[in-house]
């Protein structure tokens, strides 16, 4: 009888040591500080009978006056504020459309969402795969790899299917590299070229 219940005692241990530990390795939603700065790589191409690809460019990302701003770069010039698609891309917030976080993360987390474009229905499968050193030109970051698949009916029959992986860094505070690629020939490549925190 003693053994048995200091085995179960071993076991509600270990579950609990285990649920803290599963707790720590949560990664609530970024708070973002006045003056944090982020410069991003955007390379698109749309897949043929698509609109064109709309994200090709640099862009620079300020967190100023309490919100999110974002400017493409020409020339070395900043241009007037972009719409609020470039955001939803790397995960500084949600639109009404596309989310690609959800906080808190962790690994195994999986989270799905939908939305109507055009006649289509967009479904998105997303799952927190691993921990791992991610590197950009912005450097070395520790990061949650995640894998989403987004999958629509043709008009004419027929399920396309676009997979994309990508890297949220809690240090950074947004995802620091996306690579997607559909065998339609839709491409979207994504990198942190610059990270400055605010002092």
């Amino acid at each position: 009888m003693l053994k048995r219940l200091s085995l179960l005692a071993a076991l509600i241990f270990l579950l609990l040591v285990s649920g803290a530990a599963e707790a720590e390795e949560q990664v609530q939603a970024p708070v973002f500080k006045e003056g944090d700065f982020w410069k991003f790589k955007i390379i698109q191409t749309a897949a043929p009978g698509y609109p064109r690809a709309e994200w090709n460019g640099v862009y620079i990302v300020r967190y100023a006056n309490g919100r999110i701003q974002v400017q493409k770069l020409v020339d070395d010039k900043e241009m007037p504020p972009e719409p609020n698609g470039i955001p939803a891309l790397v995960g500084f917030r949600k639109t009404k459309q596309e989310h690609a976080l959800e906080f808190p993360l962790y690994v195994g987390k999986q989270f799905r969402y939908s939305f109507k474009f055009l006649k289509a229905t967009d479904v998105f499968n997303i799952e927190v795969m691993a921990e791992e050193q991610v590197t950009t030109e912005a450097g070395v970051f520790q990061a949650f790899k995640i894998k989403s698949t987004k999958q629509w009916a043709e008009p004419g029959g027929g399920i396309i299917t676009v997979p994309a992986t990508y890297f949220y860094s809690p240090e950074a505070k947004t995802i620091v590299k996306y690579d997607s690629e559909s065998e339609h020939g839709y491409i979207l490549h994504i990198e942190l070229l610059k990270f400055e925190p605010a002092h």
